[in-house]
C-alpha cells in the first residue's frame, strides 16, 4: 500500500480537502447524468429498511446524534447510456424495481443528515467515497480516516483506471 501514500505525496490535488454532502453530489449527477428521484414504494420494503438501518448504524459509527426517527432515505436511479455504462461493466448489482429486475439502472441510495450513501456499481460507489472528501485534519495528521481514504483511492486506481492508456 505503500505506492498510494507516495501517489499522493506527488499529487496532492487528487484528495478532495473537506466534507462535500452526498446530496450535493447527487445534485450534480442529476444534472450530468440524469439521475432521477425515485419513490421508495417502487422498492421492497425490506430493501428500504435496510438502508435506513445502513444510514442510522453509519450515523452511530460517525458519532451523529440521530434517532432512528430522524433517517430519511432517498433514491435516485442513474439511466445507463454510453456515458454510464463503465458503472455497470464490472461489480455491478441490479436491483429489483416494482418486482422486477432493472437492468437498465444504477442506483443510490443515501440520506443526507447523517451523509450515508450505498450505491449498486462498487466503481460509482468508490467515486462518491473519494467526492465526499476528507477532512484536512485527517490528511495531515495521517489518521485511520486518511488510510481509508487512501485505500479506497488505491482500490479504485487498481481497479477501474486503465493505466495503460
Amino acid at each position: 500500500m505503500q505506492w498510494i501514500h507516495d501517489f499522493i505525496r506527488k499529487n496532492p490535488q487528487t484528495i478532495v480537502t473537506g466534507w462535500v454532502p452526498v446530496s450535493q453530489i447527487v445534485e450534480e449527477l442529476k444534472k450530468d447524468c440524469h439521475a432521477e428521484d425515485m419513490p421508495l414504494d417502487a422498492f421492497a420494503p425490506y430493501k428500504v429498511q435496510m438502508q435506513r438501518d445502513n444510514a442510522y448504524f453509519y450515523a452511530q459509527d460517525e458519532q451523529l446524534s440521530l434517532q432512528m426517527e430522524d433517517i430519511e432515505i432517498k433514491i435516485v436511479r442513474i439511466p445507463v447510456t454510453d456515458q454510464t455504462r463503465r458503472y455497470t461493466e464490472k461489480d455491478f448489482t441490479r436491483w429489483v424495481v416494482h418486482d422486477a429486475e432493472d437492468r437498465n439502472g444504477i442506483y443510490i441510495a443515501y440520506e443526507e443528515k447523517s451523509n450515508y450513501f450505498y450505491c449498486n456499481s462498487s466503481m460509482l460507489h468508490l467515486e462518491l467515497s473519494i467526492a465526499r472528501g476528507i477532512s484536512a485534519s485527517d490528511v495531515s495528521n495521517k489518521t485511520e480516516k486518511y488510510r481509508e481514504y487512501a485505500g479506497l483511492m488505491q482500490r479504485y486506481i487498481e481497479n477501474y483506471m486503465d493505466l495503460n492508456t
